[in-house]
């Protein structure tokens, strides 16, 4: 997994360990003090595009970080499979998530930042703001044009079938 923050820096977990690394990149140097232990190796990670929140797929669930302190959020699991991608819109409002089991879900970031689990010992009993279960066999790679939540979201499957799906409407 690899993921630009912003325009200045990009991260990366350990092959490994499940260990969270930025660095600046015009540096060689992993930024000091800055480092996240993560509950898994994540097989999707992305950013909002103002660097404030990470959200990770660790096997079948996704983790939400404030990225300023490092603290958990929330924990989501709605999908029955490991998730193979995390993405955002351009203006960082919600975000898309496709993995293993066919299904693709688009959240609403405030709904999932504001609504955690009791304690954060149970998943979050928050929604998507909709679920797309057109693929028959794993979702590989998913694409969210500009515009926001006004944009086209593009998946595309195993199952050598790509959809095409409108952001607004649903």
């Amino acid at each position: 997994t690899l993921c630009f923050i912003g325009q200045d820096f990009i991260a990366s977990v350990e092959r490994t360990k499940p260990i969270l690394h930025i660095w600046p990149l015009n540096s060689h140097e992993r930024v000091a003090g800055l480092r996240f232990v993560l509950p898994g190796r994540p097989t999707a990670l992305a950013f909002s595009p103002s660097g404030h929140y990470c959200v990770a797929g660790i096997e079948e669930k996704i983790y939400i970080w404030q990225t300023s302190s490092g603290s958990l959020l929330n924990i989501l699991s709605r999908h029955y499979q490991t998730i193979s991608n995390i993405k955002f819109t351009d203006d960082g409002s919600h975000f898309v998530s496709a993995g293993d089991d066919g299904i693709v879900l688009v959240w609403t970031l405030n709904n999932v930042i504001l609504n955690p689990g009791i304690h954060m010992t149970l998943q979050s009993n928050t929604d998507p703001l909709y679920i797309f279960s057109d693929h028959s066999l794993p979702v590989k790679d998913i694409h969210i044009g500009k515009g926001g939540i006004r944009c086209r979201l593009v998946t595309a499957s195993i199952d050598r079938t790509c959809k095409i799906y409108d952001l607004c409407s649903g």
